[in-house]
């Protein structure tokens, strides 16, 4: 597994090592399952977690409903990409939903998203 979005920040709840929310100003933690530890320094092995408190309360519940009823269809297509095959060269045979969806894969940005290193340098 590569990252955990929980959108419901359930402290000691449904991710059992989300602790304390992030925010939206610093929206991920890394967890490492060998040390049972969160950090933010990225460059370490780790499972990347988003947890932010407050964002069910941004978005009202039919927009969520209308969001998972919008993503159940690509789930299968999704659930198929492997982590040991590079996963943009896997996108051909998803859905352009999840090809677009795919911003980094193994370390490299996929190449709808390049632009982003030139967005970077500039900084």
């Amino acid at each position: 597994m590569l990252a955990i979005s929980d959108i419901t920040c359930d402290i000691g709840g449904s991710i059992e090592f989300s602790n304390e929310p992030t925010t939206v100003g610093s929206p991920f933690q890394l967890y490492d399952p060998k040390t049972r530890t969160v950090h933010s320094d990225f460059s370490r092995d780790g499972v990347v977690v988003m947890s932010i408190d407050n964002l069910p309360c941004q978005l009202p519940r039919e927009a969520t409903e209308y969001f998972g009823d919008c993503l159940m269809p690509h789930i299968s297509d999704f659930l198929s990409l492997t982590h040991e095959k590079h996963i943009v060269a896997q996108l051909q045979d998803t859905s352009p939903c999840i090809s677009r969806a795919i911003i980094t894969s193994q370390g490299e940005l996929a190449p709808d998203y390049k632009y982003i290193s030139s967005l970077r340098k500039e900084q």
